[in-house]
């Protein structure tokens, strides 16, 4: 930006704490109807990061959506994260039960489950029983 010197690595590590948002959050971390005002709040780095979010993970994001790159973490600096050395195993609360949350039919049997969707969400960390969210998953209460 404004004649600025561009730095790759920088750039990568503000878009991988976006895709990591995304993936933590299930959604982008900037927003608005209005194309003129998501490009500022882009440019501000006016973002909201959810309370179910370790602050730990909350601190990582923060650090590699920092708007400006000198002050940005460096690819070292996550390296050493404690949410990344950790694994990203930090608790996530959830807001309300499953069922709740996920307006879903329930599945016939174990089968109608995609073993490689059931692996992604296991994945995330947000449902730490396998087993109970497949009993969820396949429970009409």
């Amino acid at each position: 930006m404004c004649g600025e010197k561009y730095d790759g690595r920088r750039a990568d590590v503000w878009s991988c704490g976006v895709i990591l948002y995304a993936l933590l959050v299930g959604a982008l971390p900037f927003d608005d109807d209005n194309l003129r005002q998501l490009l500022e709040k882009v440019k501000r780095g006016v973002f909201h990061v959810p309370h179910f979010v370790p602050p730990d993970c909350q601190q990582l994001l923060r650090g590699m959506i920092e708007v400006n790159p000198e002050k940005r973490m460096t690819l070292a600096e996550i390296t050493r994260h404690q949410w990344v050395t950790a694994g990203g195993r930090g608790e996530l609360e959830q807001e309300l039960p499953m069922m709740e949350v996920v307006q879903t039919r329930v599945l016939p049997n174990i089968d109608a489950i995609d073993p490689d969707v059931l692996q992604a969400i296991c994945s995330l960390g947000c449902f730490k029983q396998r087993d109970k969210l497949i009993q969820e998953l396949l429970s009409s209460q």
